[in-house]
């Protein structure tokens, strides 16, 4: 795959970590690309986001994407 979709994959991880959407403690520090980055460790977390980014990254292959948007939607009462 494409480094700039392994790029995005990083971006999901770290968003998910920032935004506190899953505990801190299904995150480990690894260096991605040079720099410091969380990467969760629950399997099937990693698993889901390695498949859509995989099928973005097949999309672009095909010249058939147009756009992508990462939601993420706060539930717990604040933003």
């Amino acid at each position: 795959m494409c480094s700039y979709i392994r790029v995005v994959e990083v971006a999901i991880h770290a968003l998910l970590y920032i935004r506190q959407i899953y505990p801190a403690e299904l995150f480990v520090r690894r260096v991605k690309f040079g720099i410091p980055a969380f990467q969760c460790t629950e399997p099937i977390i990693t698993n889901y986001i390695s498949e859509v980014v995989e099928a973005v990254g097949e999309e672009l292959l095909q010249v058939s994407f147009l756009s992508s948007h990462v939601l993420l939607n706060e539930t717990r009462g604040h933003t």
